[in-house]
């Protein structure tokens, strides 16, 4: 789940409604100290609204440093169009500016990553590579700290920020829920016989009105993906007392063009901010000038090095040798993989605000989730560059009919656990707890709407109710 993936809003609470209840164990990615993905995507969203710069910054190094850069970055967009946009519109450069920096600085690893893929890819046909510089690659090659740095500025920044749950609202009163993908129903339509000034008028009629569905339908038309439309729907507003500054106007306009080319300008991959989000969310910042809501100041937050130097060393990438030794002074003094969780998950899952009620305090070994930590985490770690540059340099590769990774002899298989085994099956359950959060229920889209919207940095909102159901 990059950023707030939600879909299918409108069932009940109970009958587990959304992506934050429910995982697709298919997709399932763990990260470099085992934590799901998608939780990380979500714990960030949600420590960045609270305003929790510590936490945001360990949940976000975590996508960084297992090599998960793109994923990284879609979910900082899509925090920054869900929640951030409409009031803090002028912030756009600034995080495209810092996207770019996180790129350069990784530049490398991910031409890396890109070609260490295609090897595997040949390995899982049965195939032997042309391993790349003769094999002689470091699994752990560093990240730049430009990119922490392009990092800290990011979150810090928005942290400062208003934010409403404006775009969030609008889009989970879909009938359909979040999912873009889906085929669009119940939006807003005209009278063919309806002149563009007519038009015009039905659409500036919704905006002042500030209807949550009037604001929903209109955002599923084609009519404000035109910049002549959405001129004239400006100059309706103007005619019955709405009117928008000049200054303002220009601002909506620069982002139409940028939302028109937003594949090529945020992500590499070619995977852009959803195209549901950025409509709704010039929708929405149509109405937020139209009503005078009160923008986020253009304020910055101040550069510390010793505080960066200290966020960046805390989140780096703990290794064998980075954990407290066994017999440590004498002659059998070692170290053991599967000791990193417990040095390096200083955060659990279980305590972020995706999760709600305790469940029962057991593991069930039927349980999908609890079955790919014990038994096959390295297949679904695999998935993370970080995973696959380590197993890579021991002829790792997935074997997808038995949802494992296997090796090119015993001993390459022998050498990478000893340096890299986390033995899942035999941490305590507070490790598993940590990264799983299994103990607890995913929240559903309504409740987490309902929660951020009692946080204190939510405010000048176009819909002060969250009611979704």
């Amino acid at each position: 789940m990059s950023g707030l993936e939600i879909q299918n809003s409108n069932t009940s609470d109970s009958d587990s409604t959304s992506d934050l209840c429910d995982i697709d164990i298919d997709k399932i990615v763990f990260t470099r100290y085992l934590y799901i993905e998608s939780d990380v995507c979500q714990a960030i969203s949600s420590n960045i609204l609270k305003k929790d710069n510590e936490r945001a910054m360990f949940w976000a190094s975590e996508l960084l440093h297992s090599g998960l850069i793109h994923d990284l970055v879609k979910n900082l967009w899509n925090i920054y169009m869900t929640f951030y946009f409409s009031l803090n519109i002028e912030f756009f450069n600034y995080l495209l500016k810092n996207t770019n920096r996180i790129y350069s600085a990784t530049e490398n690893i991910l031409k890396l990553d890109n070609n260490i893929q295609v090897d595997m890819q040949t390995m899982e046909c049965g195939d032997t590579p042309e391993i790349i510089n003769d094999g002689d690659i470091d699994p752990e090659i560093a990240i730049g700290t430009d990119a922490e740095s392009a990092l800290r500025d990011i979150i810090f920044n928005l942290t400062i920020r208003p934010f409403n749950t404006d775009v969030l609202n609008i889009s989970l009163s879909r009938p359909e829920g979040y999912d873009h993908t889906c085929t669009e129903s119940n939006v807003f339509s005209f009278n063919e016989q309806d002149s563009d000034e007519q038009k015009a008028d039905q659409v500036a009629a919704l905006i002042c009105a500030k209807s949550k569905e009037g604001l929903h339908d209109l955002c599923f038309t084609e009519w404000l993906d035109s910049a002549k439309h959405i001129q004239q729907t400006i100059d309706a507003l103007e005619k019955v007392g709405f009117g928008i500054a000049i200054t303002n106007q220009k601002k909506i306009f620069t982002m139409l063009k940028h939302f028109k080319k937003m594949g090529g300008v945020v992500v590499r991959d070619g995977s852009p901010v959803s195209p549901v989000i950025s409509r709704i969310a010039i929708g929405v910042s149509i109405s937020t000038y139209a009503h005078k809501l009160k923008m986020g100041k253009k304020l910055f937050a101040t550069d510390n090095p010793e505080e960066n130097n200290k966020i960046f060393k805390n989140n780096r990438t703990k290794l064998r040798r980075d954990t407290p030794p066994l017999s440590q002074g004498t002659d059998q003094e070692r170290y053991k993989a599967s000791n990193i969780l417990t040095t390096a998950l200083t955060l659990s899952m279980a305590d972020e605000i995706s999760f709600g009620n305790h469940c029962a305090n057991f593991l069930a070994k039927d349980d999908p989730v609890v079955n790919a930590y014990w038994h096959h985490w390295e297949y679904y770690a695999i998935r993370s560059p970080i995973w696959r540059r380590r197993l890579y340099v021991y002829g790792g590769y997935s074997n997808h009919d038995k949802k494992t990774v296997e090796f090119s002899n015993d001993d390459n298989l022998e050498a990478f656990y000893e340096e890299y085994g986390m033995d899942t099956n035999e941490q305590g359950f507070d490790i598993m707890e940590r990264n799983l959060a299994q103990n607890r229920e995913r929240i559903s889209a309504n409740q987490f709407c309902s929660m951020i919207a009692e946080f204190p940095a939510c405010f000048n909102k176009l819909f002060n109710i969250c009611n979704i159901d």
